[in-house]
C-alpha cells in the first residue's frame, strides 16, 4: 500500500517550500532562539482552530495528531483548492499542523527563531 507522501510528494514538497520561502538565511548577523511567548502560543491555537474549521466545514473531517490522516487532510485541502497559493495565513495554519506532527514524530518542540531577516516560528 503506498502512503499519502509517495502518492503526491509534489504538492507536500510545495507546501514546504512556501513555508520556509520566507525563513531567509541568518547571514552574518546574530541569532536569537527562545521559547514561543503566551502570545505565540495563542496564535497557533487560532491557526489551528482556522484550519481545524475549514477541514470540518469543507471536508467533515477533523485533525486528530494521527500522522497519515492529518497529512491525508492537509492535501485534500490542497488538491481540492480550499487553501490556495496566495492564502498566506491558511498556508501558515498549515504549517503549524505539520509542524506539530514532525514534533511528535521527531521529538522537536516549537522555539522562536530572530535573525536579521524578521522572527519565525520553528522546530
Amino acid at each position: 500500500m503506498q502512503t499519502l507522501g509517495s502518492q503526491r510528494p509534489h504538492a507536500l514538497l510545495l507546501l514546504l517550500l512556501l513555508l520556509f520561502a520566507t525563513a531567509g538565511a541568518a547571514g552574518s548577523g546574530e541569532v536569537k532562539i527562545t521559547e514561543p511567548s503566551y502570545l505565540d502560543r495563542q496564535y497557533m491555537t487560532q491557526q489551528r482552530e482556522l484550519l481545524a474549521e475549514i477541514a470540518a466545514i469543507e471536508l467533515g473531517r477533523r485533525f486528530s495528531g494521527d500522522k497519515n490522516q492529518d497529512l491525508e487532510i492537509l492535501q485534500l485541502l490542497l488538491d481540492k483548492q480550499l487553501v490556495r497559493a496566495s492564502q498566506t495565513r491558511e498556508l501558515q495554519a498549515m504549517g503549524v499542523i505539520m509542524g506539530d506532527l514532525l514534533a511528535t514524530d521527531l521529538g522537536m518542540h516549537w522555539v522562536i527563531y530572530e535573525d536579521a531577516q524578521g522572527r519565525s516560528r520553528a522546530l
